[in-house]
C-alpha cells in the first residue's frame, strides 16, 4: 500500500492526510550560480549565492472538502512539514495554491487539477 502524503503543523499539532497523493513533484536539488571570468592566468570560477529552493507538486482534487483543506493549509502563516509517498520530510512555507477546473463526471461532480508551490526551508 502506498503511503499517503501529509501536512503537519508543528505549532498546532494538526495533521492533514491527502485523499489522493500528488502525481507530480519537482526535483529538490541545490541551485547555485557560477560566474566565470577570463584573465591572463586562465579562467577563474566564482560561486555566487545559493538560490532559494522550491518544492512544487501537483495532482487532482475530486471533492470540495479536499479542495477546502488544501486552501486552508496554504493560507497558514507558518512553516509546515510535508511528508511524501516515500517517507521523506521537508519543512516548507506553502506560498501558492493554483487550482484549474475540470469537467465534472458522474462519480466526481467537483474536479480540479492543482499545483502547490512552496519555499523549501530544509529537508528533514
Amino acid at each position: 500500500m502506498t503511503q499517503r502524503w501529509t501536512f503537519h503543523d508543528p505549532i498546532t499539532s494538526e495533521t492533514f492526510t491527502f485523499a489522493i497523493n500528488p502525481n507530480a513533484m519537482t526535483g529538490i536539488g541545490e541551485q547555485r550560480t557560477l560566474t566565470h571570468s577570463r584573465n591572463r592566468y586562465g579562467v577563474t570560477s566564482t560561486e555566487g549565492t545559493k538560490r532559494e529552493r522550491e518544492l512544487t507538486f501537483s495532482g487532482v482534487v475530486r471533492s470540495q472538502a479536499f479542495y477546502d483543506s488544501l486552501v486552508e493549509w496554504v493560507d497558514k502563516r507558518n512553516a509546515v512539514i510535508v511528508t511524501d509517498h516515500v517517507g521523506r520530510q521537508f519543512r516548507v512555507y506553502l506560498t501558492e495554491f493554483i487550482p484549474t477546473d475540470r469537467s465534472p463526471i458522474p462519480r466526481a461532480p467537483k474536479r480540479w487539477r492543482y499545483t502547490i508551490k512552496s519555499k523549501l526551508l530544509e529537508e528533514l
